[in-house]
């Protein structure tokens, strides 16, 4: 099978205080706040022969709500993943992309930056690259 584009990922956990009635008593009681982590920032380089990285990055313009944040649930359904049935997490968004024609036209770069809840949403890309092949 060939690959229709590669991506290269940057993860980034971050964690927040979760703010909970529970959390409250166990601090009166001496029991330290749980941090949780919850946010995970990634981005995306992803590269590829020019017709499936253009298809892509059109995908997410075309879903863009015209504030920089596609919803990943509807790239997912743009290309038919069924992402309840194989569990993939659809839960963010891209706030950022990006497409860098300059060095190579035949091969573009696509940025993209998203915003998800708990971990990486590798799995939808990959998805989406077989759907592309």
């Amino acid at each position: 099978m060939k690959t229709l584009f590669k991506t290269i990922s940057n993860n980034f956990c971050g964690n927040i205080i979760v703010e909970h009635p529970e959390v409250d008593r166990n601090q009166r009681k001496g029991i330290k706040k749980m941090n949780m982590a919850n946010i995970c920032d990634c981005t995306y380089k992803i590269t590829g022969h020019n017709e499936a990285i253009m298809n892509l990055y059109n995908a997410i313009r075309e879903n863009d709500d015209k504030q920089s944040n596609v919803y990943l649930y509807k790239l997912a359904e743009h290309y038919g993943v069924d992402y309840e049935k194989k569990k993939i997490s659809v839960r963010g968004s891209i706030y950022f992309y990006e497409l860098d024609e300059s060095n190579n036209p035949e091969y573009p770069v696509l940025t993209i930056k998203t915003e998800t809840a708990w971990t990486a949403c590798t799995l939808l890309f990959n998805s989406i690259n077989l759907k592309l092949n």
